[in-house]
Formats: C-alpha cells, sequence, structure tokens
C-alpha cells in the first residue's frame, strides 16, 4: 500500500526536543512520522474499531491494575486480589515494578477475559498456594517448593488456552520476552513515512493574553515557541496475508474484515500530535495497493531519492504523484510484474498515471471500490 499524503503546518510526530521527527534520505533533510506513530493513530481510528467490532486489545503497564478491579467487582477480598493479580502477571510476563509490569503489554479482551475466568474458577487454591510461597519467602525457605504457584499458573494457562490472538495483535504482532507461547509474528510491515521534498523546519513565536490582567498590564501571560513543518509524505506498509491467516487461525471471514479495517484505517487516520493547535486532517491525495501473489514487496521510497521541487506548473503532490508513478514503472519494465495479481489506484483529482496505467493499473471512483477490487484479487483458500 502506498500512499501520497501532502499536510499543511503541523508536528505530527514529535522527538525528544519537541520537534517534528525527521531524518537524511537521499542527502537532504526529510520530515519524518514514525512507524509507531502510524501504527498507533490506526489502531485508534474508530473505523478501525468499529469495523472489527471492538475485537481489540490493549497495550498497557496496568494488567495487575486491571485484574484487581474486575476480581473485586466479582466480590474478591481486594487485598487477595491485588496481590494475586501481580503475582498471575508476574508468572507469565516477567517482574514486576511497583505493581506495573516493566514493559507495555499488548493483550486482547478476550484473553485479560479468560485470564479473569481462570482465576476467579481456582480463586482458593491459588490463593492458598501464594499464601504459602509469601509465607517461604518470609522465612527465607527458597526451595523448589516456592515454584508450586508457578507451577500452577503454568498449567492453567496452558490448559485453558488464554492466548487468543486479536485482528490488532494479528497485525502488529506481539513479543513477550518471558513467554514464547504469547509471542505473535507481525502480518504487517509500516514503513516510516518520509517527505517526498526537503524539509524546512520553522518556528512558531506565540504569546497568550491573561485575560483577567489589568488594563495597565502590559505584557503576556505567557509565551514559547512550537517548532513545525509541511510536507507532503510517501507512506508504505504490506501485509503478508498468509502469515494473517495463520495468526488469526485460518479465519477466512476475520482476515477479510481486518484488511478492510486496516486499509479504511490507513488511508483516514492521521496521528494526533498538535493537532487542537493546527489540526492537519489532510487525506491522502494518492492511495496506491498492490496485490502481489508471490515475491517480495517492493518499496517505492527510492522514487523520492531526489526531492520534489514544486514548479510554476505543478504543485508538490501532483510533481509527487508523478514521480512515484514514473519509478513505479520503471520498477516493473526492469523486473517485471511476476506475481502481481491487482494494480488498484484513488486518488483526489486525475493525475495521469500513465506509467502505472501501462502496467495494468486500475483508477477507482472510491475507497470501497478500491477495497472491494484488493479483496476479491486475494487468493483466500
Amino acid at each position: 500500500m502506498h500512499i501520497v499524503q501532502n499536510f499543511g503546518p503541523s508536528c505530527l510526530n514529535r522527538d525528544d526536543t519537541n520537534s517534528p521527527k525527521d531524518c537524511e534520505f537521499g542527502g537532504y533533510r526529510r520530515a519524518r512520522i514514525s512507524s509507531q506513530c502510524f501504527k498507533r493513530a490506526i489502531r485508534m481510528n474508530d473505523v478501525f474499531k468499529n469495523t472489527l467490532k471492538n475485537n481489540l486489545a490493549v497495550r498497557t503497564k496496568l494488567l495487575p491494575k486491571k485484574l484487581t478491579e474486575k476480581l473485586i467487582e466479582n466480590g474478591r477480598d481486594p487485598s487477595s486480589a491485588s496481590k494475586l493479580a501481580q503475582e498471575i502477571v508476574k508468572n507469565i510476563f516477567g517482574e514486576l515494578d511497583k505493581g506495573k509490569s516493566k514493559t507495555l503489554l499488548f493483550i486482547s479482551n478476550e484473553e485479560i477475559d479468560l485470564l479473569l475466568n481462570m482465576i476467579n474458577e481456582n480463586w482458593d487454591e491459588l490463593v492458598k498456594l501464594m499464601n504459602e510461597n509469601s509465607l517461604k519467602e518470609n522465612k527465607n525457605e527458597k526451595n523448589n517448593e516456592k515454584n508450586s504457584f508457578d507451577k500452577k499458573c503454568s498449567d492453567l494457562i496452558k490448559k485453558s488456552e488464554i492466548v487468543k490472538v486479536s485482528p490488532d495483535i494479528a497485525l502488529f504482532g506481539r513479543m513477550v520476552a518471558e513467554g514464547a507461547s504469547w509471542n505473535v509474528d507481525a502480518a504487517c510491515q509500516i514503513a516510516h513515512a518520509i517527505s517526498t521534498n526537503i524539509m524546512n523546519m520553522e518556528m512558531d513565536f506565540y504569546a497568550a493574553v491573561d485575560d483577567l490582567q489589568s488594563k495597565e498590564d502590559n505584557g503576556a501571560g505567557m509565551m514559547g515557541t512550537i517548532d513545525f513543518t509541511s510536507a507532503c509524505y510517501y507512506r508504505y506498509s504490506a501485509i503478508n496475508i498468509p502469515q494473517l491467516k495463520e495468526n488469526l487461525r485460518g479465519d477466512i471471514e476475520l482476515c477479510k474484515a481486518t484488511l478492510e479495517a486496516f486499509i479504511k484505517a490507513s488511508v483516514i487516520a492521521v496521528p494526533s500530535g498538535k493537532q487542537t493547535s493546527m489540526a492537519a486532517h489532510d487525506p491522502p491525495s494518492l492511495v496506491l495497493i498492490i496485490v502481489r501473489e508471490e515475491g517480495q514487496p517492493t518499496s517505492l521510497t527510492n522514487a523520492f531519492v531526489n526531492p520534489v521541487h514544486p514548479s510554476e506548473e505543478k504543485s508538490l503532490i501532483d510533481l509527487s504523484i508523478d514521480q512515484l508513478d514514473k519509478y513505479a514503472g520503471n520498477i516493473y519494465d526492469v523486473y517485471g510484474k511476476d506475481g502481481i495479481r491487482f494494480i488498484g489506484a484513488l486518488a483526489l483529482g486525475d493525475p495521469l498515471l500513465y506509467n502505472l496505467i501501462r502496467h495494468g493499473a486500475i483508477k477507482e471512483p472510491n475507497i470501497d471500490s478500491l477495497l472491494r477490487k484488493v479483496v476479491g484479487a486475494i487468493k483466500w483458500a
């Protein structure tokens, strides 16, 4: 999936100095939006959530707190609930730090519910083993019996088949260093978006007025600066359909819904950085989707190794699309199109796309039409 998207003045993704992220590409400074930033924008988008009927995951360090709250709602003693929730999470995901997991856990709501059911169904035995182990720890009696609680947890988790991958985990993957059985290979790859043009960082100086300040007082209530830029981005992502099917246990309908949710959200979702002061809600100017049955996916980033410069005749957006079209045509001329089943384009305005059309690309009138063609071009069986 290739997207050309121009944003007005914005700071959609900040670095540690509160400036728009950037990088060097082709020997020139470019604006950059990280893949993590777009992944979160996609996950948090309403279209993504609604299409998948909220069958999603959360990324959190607060799983012990979440489980504790649920257990208390179920009538469990708060002290035992808190201690047991922390011990269970520690058993699965490793040591905690002040009651929180040390890393952000990516866990589906279904997995949380199954974990909760497992605890409730085995409450008495788990609390008993946990207290016995605590007593031994207090007496510094560290021996094999200490592992009885951990062993029981591991057995229950395995028996209960708690690992249930949600569509967002299936797409973006999960890595749990302490529990390999929870790991999921990502079906989706997302590149950092980079600007097709040279980045010019600018600074907005602002002064805010104190509304209750007397007329005799001069000066601003506060002053500051915000770094921003305006850039036309090239965005690229790829989905491995066989991996998606494997992650979702062969559920074809769920795979189709996940693909639809991802494509629609990729087109609509915009990162939230500094939006309250800049409102850069600019839709893509070009969406190009290529369905490939085999072979390597191909990024078109190098179409912009030479930065685009707007001219009097053509805008930055139009020239970026032209440059991408020319490079894609060159790729197919030289390396062929083996394995490609479909090339579909959706564009604002009416770009020529001469080279892509020469290689069989079809212009679609809207996103729903493009989506139907993409889903229809994939061999799901």
